[in-house]
């Protein structure tokens, strides 16, 4: 298994097991799991979730 899809929980088993109807369905699972991962503190981004330290780093430009 690829090491960012162990890091981001995105393996295939996880999207094998559920069904999906359509493409805009699969889409809308794939943006939901991203809102929720980007908004979780991290410990290597000094407990601060991806889309803080993206705001930080546009603010410091």
């Amino acid at each position: 298994m690829e090491k960012w899809k162990e890091a981001t929980g995105l393996t295939a088993k996880y999207y094998a097991d559920k069904k999906f109807k359509s493409k805009e369905e699969l889409l809308r699972a794939i943006r939901k799991y991203n809102i929720r991962y980007n908004n979780i503190s991290r410990k290597v981004l000094d407990f601060k979730s991806p889309n803080e330290v993206l705001k930080e780093y546009k603010q410091n430009q």
